[in-house]
């Protein structure tokens, strides 16, 4: 067997970072239970939201910057990817989340895909890959007419692709880091589990109930996701 895994322990956060998790803990809580109750003054749940996800991005730039070595190095292309990705994701929940621009939120989101891919392949490889799938979206596209099934179909490609390929061994990581693997398939995981819930509710013919369950589930999946995935940087080398 396996030994066990202590997941806080082992990404061992900084003091800041640990008031930064509370946060995004207190965050959660407070919107699901304003989903929950359908009580939204101010769209409070929307701005919670939001409020969490750059709570996320706060916790990616503090493990970035805890690396104060100069030149390039392993540790540092992974900070970079991760503070791209969650650039993307900041643009793309601001549109999601506070306009009706769907289209440009998901494109967007694709950004975010497309910067963690680089983390399991080479710019030549990825940029294969992508437009491979890029491709295909485009045969959607020409068939379907529309532009948001196109991209929504690229963008499912994307994060299957990522998430089928999180669960390679991650030797670049494996001695300086073995929690990697754990917050990048647990945070890819929940990602596609929070994409699921969106697929089902939006889809015109599902029942009221699973359709208004399916909306509830959405951020229970996707936070979680964003705030594994943040720690994705590793920490200092103990001293």
């Amino acid at each position: 067997m396996g030994r066990k895994i202590n997941l806080f322990k082992e990404i061992r956060p900084s003091p800041r970072e640990k008031i930064l998790i509370y946060a995004a803990g207190i965050c959660y809580i407070l919107f699901i239970s304003i989903d929950f109750i359908k009580f939204n003054p101010f769209n409070l749940s929307t701005k919670l939201k939001y409020l969490s996800i750059w709570i996320c991005f706060g916790i990616t730039l503090l493990r970035f910057f805890s690396f104060n070595r100069p030149g390039f190095s392993v540790e540092k292309k992974i900070g970079w990817i991760n503070i791209t990705a969650f650039f993307f994701t900041l643009s793309a929940d601001y549109f999601l989340l506070f306009t009706e621009q769907y289209g440009l939120g998901i494109t967007l989101f694709c950004g975010v895909h497309i910067a963690r891919l680089y983390l399991f392949s080479t710019l030549k490889k990825g940029t294969k890959i992508i437009f491979g799938e890029a491709f295909f979206a485009s045969l959607i596209f020409f068939v379907c007419r529309s532009f948001i099934i196109a991209i929504a179909s690229f963008y499912g490609f994307l994060i299957l692709t990522v998430t089928i390929m999180s669960f390679r061994k991650l030797t670049f990581l494996a001695d300086r880091y073995p929690i990697s693997k754990y917050l990048l398939q647990l945070g890819m995981i929940w990602f596609c589990l929070c994409d699921i819930c969106v697929a089902a509710y939006n889809f015109p013919d599902l029942s009221y109930f699973i359709s208004r369950l399916s909306g509830f589930l959405i951020w229970i999946f996707y936070l979680p996701a964003q705030l594994l995935l943040s720690f994705l940087i590793p920490p200092p080398l103990s001293k």
